[in-house]
């Protein structure tokens, strides 16, 4: 028995893993393999009879990079190569000092620490910002967004400054400002409060989600509802709309009139009107209703007695009153009219002379004033005289004696009167008739001869009468239009007036000023002020002088001859004016006059029909005098007013009465109404009875039918009970007793493998004991080591035995009381089929619960099966796990013999490879630095080279073949928040790229998710800009386009320039004019969304001018190839060399512009 130990081994890890087996021999099929050098710690030739073989053939202690038995396997934090020596050297993880193992095969680092992240640990984790890949754990800070804490961090990456003093957060969706301090619209929240955060403001879907104002940035109320949505959530359809506000969002107007609608259903759109409407649009009142257009229904008309129509006006609600009658419902008489009744009203018919008013009671008695008597207060009583406005005051006895001896004197001449009268109208009659006759004698000749009658006179006096109203017609217009060329020179003249006063203030405030200044020069002198006494002196003098040489006594007559002029023409003016003044007050005094001429005629018409109104009621009260006499009729006046007081009163109660029988009459045609309405309803519950019995009556002789074959079936059941018992066999609770009988005997298959484990225990712990006797003879050094094992064997032992017995005496109890419970089991499955055949005693409902029974004690039994299982498994998985304890402990034992070498006995040819593979790696260290010295060297010439390309200034003509794609410069990372790009082109082609930059689809570069880009190309002669810095990402929507109104395909040199900060573009187009100087035109426009980082990635981002290969992944690009020249690329502050490119086909050189 050999253990073999060798540090040196691993080098043949490949082969030996297929050549050693694995109880330490040699195969047969290993002819060559050289072996030098073993080193043997323990090795005894004896042969111990009844030995265990050894486990394994070595265990290395391997180097710190390698783990296993034969070094085979890398260490935890170290990875294999895929290629190298001993299949690949283990070497450390790369995980830039963030996390402590990585991946063996891939080097993949495995839970990145200190916020870290990648394949490496090299970028910072979202939210986070740093260089991960410096080692401290520091290396990732958390972005201050707008708080430097977990909870509070609500940016996907973020930007300092080189200060540290200004940052600029790339916000998650929903958050907004430099630093996410506040929520984006859409979104409500106080992000600057520990704990809280955006959340989308829940208005189901239904605002402008890019206004701000659509819901409370804080409180998240909506606001703003859009869609036709009104709520607190936005999540109904607003008043007099109908649909779906949150699914379908198809609110729709209801087809109601606004006025008559009370509301609509939100649901279906049905117009509800409001009370007193109708219509299926609630677009009229209801019959006998008025008042639509007040928007608060229709109220009843309650039109009265003695109104035309139940139906009153639609808009005002007047009723159509009949004569004499008033009110907006006709309920009472006009002022003048009495006697209400369904025809109207009756005039009152007053003397307004004599009564208080025009008006009359209920009666149609009119209110005299005092003394008056008449029914219509029409005359005062005889020897009574009318006061107006007072009354009728009786006569004294003097005035009422010369009345008496009057009268007496007037019958005495009234015969005389008369007599005289008629003699008089026939002799001033005959008188009259001979004048008539007279003037028609002398008028005949003159009638009958007038040509002879000479009218030249009259002619010539008409004719002088219209020259001159000729000439003064001509002398007004002259004098009028010469009183307008006067009023211009009037308006000419003031204005010099005005400014020849302006001139003579001006000059006498000059000459004050000089008299001022000549007196603070008199008062310097007194001063001793001591000023240059003839600079002033010359300068009094020259001042003098000019107020000497100022004349103004032309400018006064001027002003005076204006003044004079003037005055004449408003005196001329008013010559004219007077007569059209009094033409105009007596043409007013003529108007006032026939105004007051119709008054007095309407006066006199008025006046006139009261008297002859007056005079006919005086004819009838005559006449009714003569006939009764006047006690008689205050009398009969009296009786009709008791009497029409009764009626009245025996009305009232009839009316009283009357309501209280109609309210009876409506009781009683309510009740008889819902009486009817109950029989109605009585009947078709009725004939729904009689209809659902009839649909029954099939269901009933079905139902006789089955209960005859029922009976049938029961006279043959003592024939089938046999065939029962056969079918019972089959029965789902018989099929649970053979399951339990087939579990009892799995029970017992299970114990029996548990012994046969228990007893494979034993003969291992035997074996154990073996190898503890054979270690006391034999191991030296390793004795207490094995003593040490074997001790841990024993107690194994006994943990086993301690373990299986208790389970192995549950186990036995179970089984004894299942097999019981399986003896009762079966003695009611006995019992069961021993009462099948019998049909006289037992019923099956009998047979039924001994079946139940039957069942529940198999159910019983189940359980306490499956009670057993889990610890007879255990058990049996111990007792099986036993086998190994002991082969680990032959393993320990061996090991033991290894531990024991010592260092000094170690083969000095050991050392001496040490020694050789320690001057090889010194050797590739130095090697390594000198290659990492001419690496540096070659980049710096690359970068040399670069700058250079970067400095040539020779542009580079295009065609439609060509694709260019420049390198990016160093300021691309400073575009993030601010982006200037510039270059010249001239074309005369219509449609073309001129450059791409951006990151193609599907870049996923690290600090978002959305493929930021911009596009600058002409369509149709004009240039255009298409950006998205994240929005489309977001909301789904195209990239802003910007268009210049600007034409460039003329073959003229034109520079575009591109400036952004925040969401802010800029574009524009400068052209160079034929004068020398530059014109400008320029697009404005601001981004959507809340991005505001333009984000672009060193190693992802591409930059292509002029065309781009054809498997590029470009967003944006629609149009061919650029065809032109293009020179003096500028990204930020930094030249681009379009001739230091990554890649580019068919490039030509052009002339500098």
């Amino acid at each position: 028995m050999y253990f073999i130990f060798s540090l040196y081994l691993m080098v043949y890890s490949d082969y030996i893993h297929n050549r050693f087996s694995t109880t330490g021999g040699l195969t047969s099929a290993w002819p060559n393999c050289p072996l030098e050098s073993p080193l043997l710690d323990i090795a005894v030739e004896d042969y111990i009879e009844g030995a265990k073989r050894a486990v394994s053939v070595e265990e290395c202690i391997c180097p710190k990079a390698y783990r296993g038995m034969s070094c085979e396997q890398c260490a935890a934090g170290y990875y294999r190569l895929s290629s190298g020596p001993h299949a690949g050297l283990c070497v450390p993880c790369q995980c830039n000092g963030h996390s402590q193992e990585c991946d063996v095969n891939t080097g993949i680092c495995l839970e990145c620490t200190h916020n870290t992240m990648g394949d490496h640990c090299e970028k910072c984790i979202q939210g986070y910002h740093g260089d991960a890949t410096v080692g401290t754990p520091r290396d990732c800070l958390i972005c201050a967004c707008p708080m430097p804490t977990a909870s509070n961090n609500f940016a996907i990456g973020c930007d300092l400054s080189e200060n540290g003093s200004l940052i600029s957060c790339e916000c998650k969706p929903g958050y907004g400002g430099a630093r996410c301090e506040f929520c984006a619209a859409g979104y409500y929240g106080e992000p600057e409060m520990t704990g809280d955060y955006c959340k989308p403001c829940n208005c189901s879907g239904n605002i402008n989600v890019e206004d701000p104002s659509s819901c409370d940035s804080i409180t998240g109320d909506c606001l703003k509802c859009v869609n036709n949505t009104a709520g607190a959530a936005c999540n109904l359809c607003a008043p007099g709309f109908f649909g779906d506000a949150i699914f379908s969002k198809n609110c729709t107007a209801c087809v109601c009139d606004e006025y008559g609608m009370d509301h609509c259903d939100p649901t279906t759109g049905t117009c509800v009107c409001r009370q007193g409407v109708i219509g299926e649009k609630c677009d009229r009142c209801a019959v006998d209703h008025w008042g639509l257009s007040s928007g608060r229904g229709c109220e009843p008309c309650d039109c009265g007695l003695a109104s035309n129509s139940t139906q009153c006006d639609d808009a005002t609600g007047q009723c159509r009153c009949a004569k004499g009658v008033t009110g907006r419902h006709c309920e009472q008489c006009a002022a003048g009219y009495w006697n209400y009744t369904k025809e109207g009203c009756d005039h009152c018919n007053c003397n307004t002379g004599y009564s208080l008013g025009f008006m009359c009671n209920a009666t149609g008695q009119c209110e005299c004033l005092p003394g008056v008597i008449g029914e219509k207060c029409d005359r005062c009583p005889e020897r009574w005289v009318l006061i107006p406005h007072e009354g009728c005051l009786e006569c004294d006895e003097c005035t009422d004696a010369l009345i008496y001896t009057v009268q007496d004197m007037g019958a005495l001449l009234a015969h005389e009167t008369q007599d005289f009268k008629d003699k008089a109208d026939s002799f001033f009659t005959t008188q009259r008739l001979n004048y008539i006759s007279n003037q028609t004698n002398i008028l005949r000749p003159r009638v009958v001869d007038l040509q002879s009658v000479d009218l030249n006179n009259v002619t010539s006096a008409f004719k002088a009468l219209e020259t001159g109203a000729k000439n003064l017609l001509r002398s007004a217009e002259f004098a009028a239009t010469d009183s307008d060329k006067q009023i211009g020179r009037a308006a000419d003249l003031a204005v010099n007036a005005e400014k020849t006063l302006a001139a003579v203030r001006e000059s006498a405030q000059k000459a004050e000023d000089v008299v001022t200044h000549v007196a603070d020069l008199a008062t310097g002198l007194e001063l001793s002020q001591q000023p240059k006494v003839d600079s002033a002196l010359t300068e009094a003098r020259q001042i003098k002088s000019d107020i000497s040489d100022k004349k103004l006594d032309n400018e006064k007559q001027q002003a005076n001859s204006m003044f004079g002029n003037s005055t004449a023409q408003i005196e001329r003016m008013n010559i004219f004016v007077n007569p059209v003044n009094k033409q105009a007050k007596k043409f007013e005094g003529l108007v006032n006059a026939t105004r007051e001429l119709k008054n007095k005629l309407k006066d006199l018409s008025k006046y006139t029909d009261e008297a002859q109104h007056t005079a006919n009621a005086a004819e009838k009260l005559n006449s009714k005098n003569r006939q009764s006499k006047f006690g008689t009729k205050v009398q009969s006046v009296s009786n009709l007013y008791t009497s029409a007081v009764k009626d009245l009163i025996d009305a009232a109660v009839d009316v009283k009465q009357a309501g209280d029988e109609y309210s009876k009459a409506t009781g009683v045609v309510a009740a008889a109404v819902n009486a009817l309405e109950a029989n109605r309803n009585a009947n078709i519950n009725m004939d729904e009875r009689i209809t659902s019995l009839t649909e029954e009556i099939p269901v009933l002789d079905r139902l006789v039918n089955e209960a005859l074959d029922h009976a049938r079936s029961l006279r043959n059941r003592a024939d089938n009970l046999r065939a029962l018992a056969e079918r019972e066999n089959n029965n789902t609770r018989t099929k649970d007793a053979y399951s339990a009988a087939s579990a009892f005997s799995s029970i017992v298959q299970e114990i029996n493998d548990a012994k046969k484990a228990a007893d494979t225990a034993e003969a291992a712990v035997n074996n154990s004991t073996n190898v503890k006797n054979l270690l006391n003879e034999r191991g030296g050094p390793a004795l207490n080591r094995s003593q040490m094992l074997l001790s841990q064997a024993a107690a194994a032992q006994i943990g086993v035995e301690h373990q299986l017995r208790p389970n192995l005496t549950t186990a036995a109890a179970a089984l004894d009381d299942a097999a019981a419970t399986l003896t009762a089991a079966d003695d009611d499955d006995h019992a069961v089929q021993l009462s099948l055949p019998t049909s006289a005693k037992f019923s099956l409902q009998e047979e039924i619960e001994k079946a139940d029974r039957v069942n529940a004690t198999v159910k019983n039994t189940l359980d306490i099966m499956s009670q057993l299982g889990p610890d007879l498994q255990a058990s049996k998985d111990w007792a099986q796990t036993l086998p190994k304890l002991a082969d680990e402990g032959q393993k320990m034992t061996s090991n033991v013999e290894s531990l024991l070498k010592n260092v000094k006995e170690i083969d000095p040819l050991s050392n001496s490879k040490y020694r050789s593979v320690k001057f090889m790696q010194d050797e590739l260290e130095h090697r390594r630095a000198e290659a990492d010295d001419k690496l540096q060297k070659l980049k710096e010439l690359i970068e040399q080279a670069r700058a250079l390309a970067n400095r040539i200034q020779v542009g580079v003509t295009f065609d439609r073949r060509s694709t260019l794609q420049p390198r990016l410069p160093e300021s691309i990372d400073e575009m993030s928040t601010s982006t200037h790009v510039s270059a010249y082109f001239r074309t005369k082609e219509k449609d073309g790229l001129l450059l791409y930059l951006g990151n193609p689809e599907g870049s996923n570069i690290r600090r978002t998710k959305s493929d930021d880009f911009m596009v600058v190309g002409i369509q149709n002669g004009y240039p255009y800009l298409t950006m998205d810095i994240g929005d489309s990402h977001d909301s789904g929507r195209e990239a802003v386009r910007i268009g210049s109104d600007k034409f460039v395909s003329d073959n003229r040199w034109y520079q575009v320039i591109v400036d952004r900060i925040g969401r802010n573009v800029k574009f524009s187009i400068r052209e160079s004019l034929d004068n020398g100087s530059e014109h400008t035109h320029s697009k404005e426009a601001v981004l959507p969304g809340q991005h505001t980082i333009f984000n672009l990635d060193r190693q992802k981002s591409k930059l292509y001018v002029g065309g781009a290969p054809a498997d590029a992944k470009l967003q944006g690009i629609s149009y061919p190839a650029f065809e032109g020249q293009i020179e003096e690329l500028m990204i930020g502050d930094t030249p681009v060399g379009l001739w230091n490119f990554i890649s580019s086909e068919n490039l030509k050189g052009s002339r500098q512009r």
